[in-house]
């Protein structure tokens, strides 16, 4: 629609116009903004949209926006609660990268109660004003690398918004309820990548986002009110020693967090920011809750003591997790002995609809299925009764005559046939050094965190490689062995647990992992070591083998051939 639109000129010596307003009385209306306009035989380009231009117009339907457009102002499309789509078109002209986009400003409430609205290119926008996308129900996702400014309520009630991006902006801190409400009704975790200048997460900045299970926020120093109040899914806050201030309420109802790390000896923490929930007892605090820190002399202690939470030094952590993870690690190791049936697979029939191509194939091998059944089981995201019934721990499965049951060899069969390392679907990738937020995440494993699967291979051969578990970091300064030949010029190492090492049972018993199997980091830069690099990707040189973590709940398989979430599948495959 062009007849019924008003426009005027804001900038004459540019040749440059605005849109005001439109009329129409159609139903169902496709709205087209175009690339330029013709007055007195004049050309100007259409860059901005005008406040209230199209305000409460609910006949519009679809909405293709000016190549050229740089400004969408105040209350431009509010209450349009019948957009379905908005197409920003690029621009593809000499003078310009293909698919420039020009969009820079998106102003106060521009599309508030556009219920119905899924998308739109926001990754040359450098300014998103108070409320622009609020009640935003159908928004999907954000890509917004450029920001400079977010307003509070930016993003409030996006009950679909899952995926936010926003790791090259240039933000210093998150406003007041910016993600409020956010990802409530979507059947997917919600994920944000921040950007390293993030200095503030203000008060309720992402209450009730209750499907985001970690946040990585390396150079936050404060977190505000209730900034994270009610998010029922947050496991894990990735931070560092910067982090010096913790409001009342900050993590207040993050019922599946069971741990947290402040590593700064002088932060302030206020009333019940950490460890309380009205889910549990009358005293608030979740059950079996860990505070960590550098030592016995700090607020962190103080605040555990009063609240009668648990303490504990980061220096313990990892070797806490090296014993905590020998339940977790199976007593058969990966062979066609006791994991396949003859010289197959083997698959049940309850598991032969999931089978993925892999049903009287010849076995070759089950690592991946073996490592993602462990970090999940070990994480809490699995009970080892799902998959072998009368056991307690995986160390304890294997019949009277010490080979896997045939119910659980087909469970981790399946899991094989579907997991992420199957499909390359991975949380965190890194090629020939370790990349920060990786090794960051690995760090947390070992305080509580989800294990990760981990998979070491050849980047160009997708079908090579190997897959083990992380489930944890250990730092030089804390290692019973620091003074040993294997730390020469490394400052941490990754806990490996392989599937393929055999388990010792009697008076020798000993853990199926070994310090030959672990990865050794040098944390100025990220660069490693591994035995694991001639073992499993031989020939292979060091800067062309890729490195992985998963951890996601929902990445660990692959279920899209089934039209199944994540939980369908393991509800289907259980024994």
């Amino acid at each position: 629609m062009i007849a019924g639109l008003h426009w005027r000129v804001i900038d004459e010596e540019n040749r440059k116009a605005g849109i005001v307003g439109c009329t129409t009385k159609k139903d169902s209306v496709r709205l087209d903004v175009p690339d330029t306009l013709y007055n007195n035989g004049k050309c100007y380009k259409v860059t901005e949209i005008g406040s209230d231009a199209f305000y409460n117009q609910k006949q519009i339907v679809d909405v293709d926006l000016s190549k050229y457009l740089t400004k969408i102002d105040e209350y431009a499309f509010e209450d349009c609660t019948n957009i379905e789509r908005v197409m920003l078109n690029s621009i593809d002209e000499p003078g310009h990268f293909y698919g420039t986009y020009t969009l820079e400003e998106i102003g106060d409430y521009a599309f508030n109660n556009c219920r119905k609205m899924p998308f739109l290119t926001t990754t040359s926008v450098k300014t998103i004003g108070r409320g622009a996308f609020f009640n935003c129900r159908s928004l999907g996702f954000i890509f917004a690398d450029n920001l400079t400014s977010l307003g509070y309520s930016a993003f409030a009630n996006c009950y679909a918004l899952h995926k936010v991006e926003m790791g090259g902006s240039k933000l210093t801190e998150i406003p007041n309820y910016a993600f409020r409400n956010c990802g409530i009704e979507s059947k997917d975790d919600f994920t944000i990548t921040l950007p390293e200048t993030l200095t503030k997460i203000e008060r309720g900045a992402f209450y009730n986002v209750n499907k985001m299970r970690k946040i990585y926020i390396p150079n936050v120093t404060s977190i505000g009110e209730s900034a994270f109040e009610k998010c029922s899914g947050l496991k894990s806050v990735l931070s560092t020693y910067k982090l010096s201030s913790i409001a009342k309420r900050g993590f207040y109802g993050c019922d599946d967090m069971t741990y947290f790390v402040c590593k700064n000896t002088g932060v302030s923490i206020g009333e019940k920011a950490i460890g309380y929930s009205d889910k549990w007892s009358s005293s608030g605090t979740i059950p079996n809750f860990t505070i960590w820190s550098t030592n016995y002399n700090c607020n962190a202690k103080k605040y555990a003591d009063n609240s009668r939470i648990t303490y504990r030094k980061t220096s313990e952590a990892a070797a806490l997790a090296t014993e905590r993870y020998k339940d977790y690690e199976w007593a058969c190791p990966n062979v066609s002995t006791y994991w396949g049936d003859g010289l197959k697979y083997c698959f049940n029939q309850k598991h032969r609809t999931y089978a993925n191509g892999y049903l009287d194939q010849k076995f070759v091998d089950v690592s991946a299925g073996m490592a993602t059944v462990s970090a999940m089981t070990s994480s809490g995201l699995l009970s080892v009764s799902d998959y072998a019934p009368g056991y307690n721990t995986l160390g304890s499965v294997r019949n009277n005559y010490g080979f896997i049951p045939g119910n659980t060899m087909s469970y981790v069969n399946t899991v094989f046939a579907n997991s992420s390392s199957r499909n390359r679907i991975y949380d965190y990738n890194s090629l020939s050094r370790i990349d920060k937020e990786m090794m960051a995440y690995a760090e947390y494993i070992t305080y509580g965190a989800d294990a990760a699967t981990f998979t070491i291979r050849p980047y160009d051969s997708p079908e090579s490689g190997h897959t083990m578990v992380c489930f944890g970091i250990e730092f030089k300064a804390d290692a019973s062995d620091k003074n040993d030949a294997c730390w020469n010029g490394w400052d941490a190492r990754l806990l490996i647990y392989d599937p393929n090492r055999p388990k010792i049972y009697g008076p020798k018993q000993n853990a199926a992992h070994s310090k030959d199997d672990y990865v050794y980091v040098r944390l100025s830069d990220g660069r490693w070591e591994s035995k694991l690099a001639s073992k499993y990707c031989k020939g292979v040189e060091h800067q062309s083998i890729q490195l992985s973590l998963t951890h996601s709940y929902s990445k660990m398989v692959s279920t899209s051939n089934y039209k199944m979430t994540a939980d369908e599948f393991f509800t289907a495959i259980k024994n």
